[in-house]
């Protein structure tokens, strides 16, 4: 166990900055162990009817929200473990199905 930290901004919803954050995670760690996605956005100030909320503002709030979990995850389980990136979340494989024990009978 270290005690060591890393200040890192990025895009959530730009790939290519989850990507180098993850890198300089890596090389400062030698992996990434744990991901959280606290990253959030919700439109229309402070609150919005859904029959008030423009497009832009939902679109905003889809990319940060979904786009942007999708984005850190993987940009994580690449950077992660083997074991990381084969348990990924709840159990679920991150890797693609060939890649599963069992596949190689």
């Amino acid at each position: 166990m270290g005690r060591g930290s890393l200040a890192l901004t990025c895009d959530v919803i730009n790939a290519a900055s989850v990507e180098a954050a993850m890198q300089r995670t890596a090389e400062a760690f030698g992996q990434v162990d744990i991901l959280v996605n606290n990253a959030g956005a919700r439109g229309g100030g402070d609150r919005a009817a859904v029959v008030d909320l423009p497009d832009y503002e939902r679109d905003r709030v889809m990319a940060v929200n979904l786009k942007g979990t999708f984005v850190c995850s993987r940009a994580a389980a690449a950077a992660s473990s083997a074991f990381l990136r084969y348990w990924g979340c709840a159990g679920s494989p991150v890797l693609p199905p060939t890649s599963h024990p069992s596949s190689a009978s």
